[in-house]
């Protein structure tokens, strides 16, 4: 049975709901302003305010609009929900991030996806380390 602490490394990743706590008036203004970093304050997840045991793990830094909710097909948030950054990408052990990113995809659903680059390290006597990238990651 696999445990997340019973890894050298873990990632965990995808829509983990977390909301924001502002209203939609305040928030889509400052978000096409580029303000995220302000929007970020109110950021469920960085509050601590999940009710998730995430403790062990980091998010790397992050400066893309959120990811969550759009009209699909379209760059307009949706008319009735609040944005957020439903979609992350969280780890712990011997990893460093090198990127972190959403993607402008406008296919088909309300949410962008994101994606990482993890740098991975070997412990003593393993081999080599190197990057490995969230699309499967072939590595140089």
């Amino acid at each position: 049975l696999f445990t997340a602490g019973s890894s050298d490394c873990c990632v965990v990743l995808g829509d983990f709901n977390f909301r924001l706590n502002l209203v939609r008036d305040f928030c889509v203004p400052a978000i096409e302003t580029g303000e995220w970093d302000t929007v970020k304050g109110y950021d469920q997840h960085l509050m601590g305010e999940t009710g998730l045991e995430l403790t062990q793990f980091q998010e790397g830094h992050f400066s893309f609009p959120p990811t969550y909710k759009f009209e699909v097909g379209t760059d307009r948030y949706d008319e009735k929900r609040t944005p957020a950054w439903c979609d992350r990408i969280l780890y712990r052990g011997s990893l460093a991030l090198q990127s972190y990113d959403s993607a402008p995809l406008k296919a088909s659903s309300d949410h962008r996806p994101v994606l990482a680059v993890l740098s991975v390290g070997a412990r003593e006597g393993t081999g080599a380390a190197g990057p490995v990238v969230g699309t499967g990651g072939d590595r140089p």
